[in-house]
């Protein structure tokens, strides 16, 4: 594969991805009410707002698979890479669960406690991340991204690795899926499990690499038609949509737990997304300036977009609109801001803008 080729199609799947994050925290706001049973939405709302949130959970999985296609496999210098890439991640990140932080003080009033604050900067409360609980998670993969990136050096494809992945596969991802639906079932926990210390391979989030990787550098699905590859990814979606269905109507309680990306559906969905990518782009030559540039910056628009949103949400949009109305607009507007403050930071100072942002250049 051309390295141009490469570099565009990655940067239209990084575009699309924050584009499906920013639309399922937008999404979100008002489909999580509903599922909590705090909203109550008629079927064709409901399933507008269904549609939105499983389209939204796609983002994600690209970004994995661009992270396993980019720095997997290859020698990488594991304190150089912790200074150049991986620090300023964390600086960027902890600037804003600052942010986070504060704005949950002074807009939505929850109490203020230095105590928590420190709590949350040192990583130490996992459950008071919101939506940034994405940060701990990557960094996470970071540290181990070098190591990593050895052991898959001369490996094209994923047969040396079968038993494992097989096995990570049916414990991380389709054990937790069939649980959910006992659990929703039932209401009673019967947590089915495999009596094996696996946690040291990666959970998931180390199968979306891996297989991000087999996929994005050695093209592993190229075997598969791309009729065969969009009824795939149609299949899947129907499945992951008619699954939250039924534990909504029938379920004993609500959530969207079964769509979290630790389940079989959703990841499947993912790979199969990511792949879809690496063909509608994979002949591009070029991308344009503004493609190039949220790319860059998607890691921050990530940063940004929800605090945007949240004050759109309770101050700008109209809560008369119709709710699928106020959720597209909250998407169009905060992807919008994001992209225009993290632009002009830029354009003022790009060293600002690496160092609020993570903007790569």
């Amino acid at each position: 594969m051309k390295k141009s080729k490469q570099i565009a199609w990655i940067n239209y799947a990084r575009c699309a991805a924050v584009f499906s994050i920013v639309l399922c925290h937008a999404a979100e706001e008002l489909y999580g009410a509903a599922m909590k049973g705090e909203k109550v939405f008629g079927p064709y709302r409901w399933t507008g707002f269904t549609i939105l949130f499983l389209l939204g959970r796609l983002g994600v999985p690209v970004f994995l698979g661009l992270t396993g296609t980019l720095m997997l496999g290859k020698q990488t210098d594991a304190p150089a890479f912790y200074r150049r890439t991986l620090l300023p991640l964390i600086v960027s990140s902890e600037i804003w669960i600052v942010v986070e932080y504060f704005q949950a003080w002074s807009i939505r009033g929850d109490a203020f406690s230095f105590r928590d604050l420190i709590r949350q900067v040192l990583f130490i409360d996992a459950g008071a991340f919101g939506y940034l609980w994405y940060i701990p998670m990557i960094i996470g993969v970071y540290l181990v991204l070098p190591f990593l990136s050895r052991v898959t050096q001369n490996m094209t494809s994923p047969k040396e690795m079968r038993l494992i992945l097989s096995l990570s596969f049916l414990y991380f991802l389709v054990l937790p899926e069939v649980n959910e639906f006992i659990l929703y079932f039932t209401g009673q926990e019967s947590y089915l499990s495999l009596q094996l210390e696996m946690k040291f391979w990666g959970g998931a989030y180390g199968l979306y690499l891996i297989l991000g990787y087999f996929i994005g550098k050695h093209e592993l699905l190229d075997g598969m038609s791309d009729r065969m590859l969009l009824i795939s990814w149609g299949a899947v979606f129907v499945l992951n949509f008619l699954a939250q269905f039924i534990l909504n109507q029938f379920g004993a309680r609500r959530s969207t737990q079964v769509v979290q990306y630790n389940m079989v559906g959703i990841f499947l969905a993912g790979m199969l997304t990511f792949e879809g990518l690496r063909r509608l782009f994979r002949d591009r030559k070029t991308t344009s300036v503004w493609v190039r540039f949220i790319s860059s910056a998607s890691f921050g628009i990530y940063l940004i977009h929800r605090p945007i949103q949240i004050i759109l949400n309770r101050h700008v949009i109209p809560k008369q609109l119709n709710p699928l109305v106020r959720s597209l607009m909250m998407f169009v507007i905060s992807m919008a801001l994001s992209i225009g403050i993290i632009y002009l930071v830029s354009r003022i100072s790009k060293k600002a803008a690496k160092i609020l942002f993570y903007y790569r250049a």
